[in-house]
């Protein structure tokens, strides 16, 4: 019976090679997506979940800070006051995230990441030690622990506990502790975890200040049922204790966010796209693709079998049943599908590198996986059902020899109705594929092309936060000045794009005594404006050595509005570091240290302010564009010359905006990738049906030729049996496409419109893929000599 179904099989391939090619292409592809989004799915969602006690520890976080968002920095003395005062939580550790250059074994290594952390980090979230007390590892200052890689990567075979590393130059850290390695889906991924006491003992006594946000704060709540009133006592506690009065009041909130989720829905807390709506997003567009290819699949398989009734007629004449022949069209399915599950997989094993590379993951792929299994099983299921059951029941009722002419004629025409309805769902997708890539490169264009309020081409950003970093500003500053291909050298505690992290507010002094709150604060030299050419509205910028500067301040156009100034210079502001007057000197266009995600932050630039924060912090190398390699290497010989115990880091400010965009730039290629597969595969279906159309219409198109009828005439006839419908596939579009893309640009406070030719443009598109994959079959119909049509009749 096997061996019957598959010589059936095979001589249907041999005849119809053309349709086989495309259904097995269309199958095919929509595996490779299913395939691949279930890969994508299964590595975001084990972030997290390599822990072994964690199933009832939150991250806090609290709209705590001058900006009042909801944010996970908060200060580390937080932790004690809600521990003391909050019985229904356990106990808590914090995490301090920093970026050091480190010394060990004479291996230098630079800007690498790691965190400080309370002593019981090991046993609280469930870590394994390779070597080494979890108590005791990170009880005492000056201890670090270090992952298996790094290990053997700095010592080698040598025992790497009690060995020194140094830290910025200036500790001597003992390790104490070896742990296993972080997998790759793991939040907290770092090679060094230094006792969170060391961080006190070489900061003084910020841990202690209320006013440094800087610590995650991860919290015991052994019932979950009590998350609110929970969250409603830490924001209490906050207020009682606080020590910060501009940052207290009844609009504090406390989010416990669980552990699992820190990874997966951090947009919760930023705001922001998170990696579970890309999830969302990537699995719906893979669906999108597999029904794509399931209905190519029901519609020519339908056509196809349609070519076969003389044949199933002579079976029921000769004993078959229906059971019978529905068994022939669901095993010819289960082939189609075993070879489309192995080709796909193939190719997956082989573009996964690039794949990974592309979307910046670690994606394994195990055919004996047994969630890929289960998971392959239900889609098998599924497709089987769509295309194979539907296929054949349809089939059957039109050769039913029971039914009457006119019973199997109608039946004919549900089957005609049933094909044309999933060529108008394959042509929709296509159309809000297509219409949400032009939509979102209509973003992108935005982001490329808005105005930034500075200029960001050819300037070095150069990292500058550890050591005597004054003093060698200062000297590196000086031997720069004397290569013409350098045009000018400034700093600042932050660059442009490179995001600010010092807010404050500001009052005007005068009658109208007007406040505000959430202003970033940033601390610059006299050229720093000047190097980034920052546009002046009012007034004019800090000159050059002059004492009076540190009484003055710059505002951007976003903060003179809030505080309602129509002439900003001249105006005197207090509340800021302190309730020292400063007086307004100039008014700037608003600059972009963040994203277009959110509306421009008001910045107050001050001059060379060292009260709380370091404006040595960041310097910034305005170059020319000739010779680049050269003064590059130019740059790093001073830096080594001046400062060769810190290694040099640095990044040119347009690839900083870029990397602030990459996430869009790689959603606009994906969705060109799958509007072009998805326009593809409707093509090539569409190819497939009309051919069977036109086939089937060979004498109607002969009688017509005989009795006159042109070639126009022809193809017309032809093309509107499809047209019409991807005519109502973009009117069913058009709306879809607009309410989804309108959702996605609420993630940004600057956006694109989203005018009437995109959609447009998307069905013209559409259109026009149509009539070639018809026009062309009808043109070979219309022009074919009417007598090969009608010799025999």
């Amino acid at each position: 019976m096997l061996l019957n179904g598959i010589k059936i099989f095979v001589r249907k391939v041999v005849r119809q090679k053309l349709f086989f090619g495309i259904n097995l292409v269309g199958l095919t592809v929509g595996m490779f997506f299913a395939i691949l989004a279930f890969l994508y799915i299964q590595d975001e969602f084990r972030y997290d979940k390599h822990f072994t006690n964690t199933d009832d520890v939150y991250l806090l976080s609290c709209n705590n800070g001058r900006n009042r968002k909801l944010h996970r920095g908060q200060p580390a003395i937080f932790m004690d006051r809600i521990l003391t005062n909050i019985p229904e939580i356990r106990n808590g550790i914090r995490i301090n995230w920093s970026d050091e250059n480190m010394l060990a074994n004479d291996i230098r290594m630079e800007a690498i990441e790691f965190c400080y952390a309370d002593a019981d980090f090991f046993n609280f979230l469930g870590w394994q030690l390779v070597s080494g007390k979890p108590n005791e590892v990170l009880a005492a200052p000056m201890t670090i622990t270090i992952s298996e890689k790094m290990a053997t990567q700095l010592f080698g075979d040598k025992n790497a506990v009690g060995q020194i590393v140094n830290i910025g130059n200036k500790y001597d850290y003992t390790i104490t502790g070896i742990y296993k390695d972080f997998p790759d889906q793991a939040y907290i991924d770092v090679d060094f975890i230094a006792s969170i006491s060391s961080f006190k003992a070489g900061t003084g006594g910020l841990l202690d200040q209320w006013g440094w946000h800087s610590s995650w704060i991860y919290l015991k709540v052994p019932d979950s049922n009590n998350l609110d009133e929970v969250e409603s006592k830490i924001a209490s506690v906050w207020n009682q204790h606080t020590e910060d009065e501009h940052c207290k009041g009844d609009y504090i909130e406390a989010n416990l966010q669980s552990f699992k989720d820190n990874y997966i829905k951090s947009g919760e807390i930023t705001g922001l796209a998170d990696p579970f709506t890309y999830i969302i997003g990537f699995s719906i567009i893979a669906l999108l693709i597999l029904i794509i290819s399931s209905f190519n699949f029901v519609n020519l398989s339908m056509a196809i079998n349609g070519q076969r009734s003389s044949e199933n007629q002579i079976k029921r004449v000769l004993g078959a049943n229906h059971v019978q022949l529905i068994r022939q069209i669901v095993f010819e399915v289960l082939i189609y599908l075993g070879a489309a599950i192995l080709l796909s997989s193939v190719i997956i094993k082989i573009s996964l590198p690039a794949v990974n590379a592309f979307l910046n993951k670690h994606i394994q792929f195990y055919f004996l996986d047994i969630d890929l299994i289960l998971f392959l099983t239900i889609v098998c299921i599924v497709l089987l059902a769509v295309c194979g059951l539907s296929t054949a029941v349809l089939f059957i009722k039109r050769t039913d020899e029971k039914q009457s002419y006119a019973i199997r004629s109608a039946s004919s025409k549900i089957q005609k109705g049933f094909r044309n309805s999933l060529v108008t769902v394959q042509f929709t997708i296509g159309i809000i594929l297509i219409a949400s890539t032009i939509a979102v490169n209509q973003q992108l264009k935005l982001i490329r092309q808005h105005d930034l309020g500075f200029e960001k081409e050819q300037i070095l950003a150069i990292n500058n936060d550890e050591g005597n970093n004054g003093r060698r500003y200062e000297l590196f500053k000086e031997a720069l000045k004397k290569y013409p291909e350098i045009v000018s050298v400034s700093c600042g505690t932050n660059a442009p794009v490179d995001g600010v992290n010092n807010f404050g507010g500001a009052t005007r002094v005068d009658d109208n005594q007007i406040s505000m709150e959430g202003c970033a604060f940033v601390a610059v030299d006299h050229n720093y404006l000047n190097l980034i050419e920052a546009e002046f509205l009012q007034g004019r910028n800090f000159a050059d050595g002059k004492n009076d500067n540190i009484d003055q301040v710059i505002i951007t156009e976003t903060m003179a509005k809030k505080l309602q100034l129509k002439d900003g210079a001249g105006t005197f502001l207090t509340d800021m570091w302190g309730d020292r007057r400063r007086e307004v000197i100039g008014v700037v266009k608003d600059i972009e240290y963040e994203t277009i995600h959110e509306a421009n932050v008001p910045i107050a630039f001050f001059y060379r302010s060292s009260a709380n924060i370091n404006y040595y912090r960041r310097i910034l190398v305005k170059l020319t564009p000739v010779n680049l390699s050269h003064i590059l290497s130019v740059i790093n010989d001073e830096w080594k010359n001046i400062s060769p115990e810190y290694p040099i880091n640095y990044q040119f400010l347009d690839k900083l905006f870029d990397d602030n965009y990459s996430t869009e730039v790689k959603t606009g290629k994906l969705l060109g990738i799958m509007a072009f597969v998805a326009i593809f595969l409707s093509g090539m279906g569409l190819f497939a049906l009309a051919l069977f159309h036109i086939n089937s219409k060979v004498k109607e198109i002969g009688i017509r030729k005989v009795n006159g009828a042109k070639v126009i005439e022809i193809i017309t006839m032809l093309n509107l049996d499809f047209l019409k419908w991807i005519v109502i596939a973009i009117l069913i579009a058009t709306p879809l496409v607009y309410f989804i893309m309108h959702k996605w640009l609420e993630n940004f406070a600057y956006k694109t419109t989203l005018s009437w030719w995109i959609f447009a443009l998307a069905g013209v598109l559409a259109l026009g893929i149509a009539l070639l994959t018809v026009s062309w079959q009808s043109w070979r119909a219309a022009t074919r000599n009417p007598v090969e049509a009608l010799r025999y009749e």
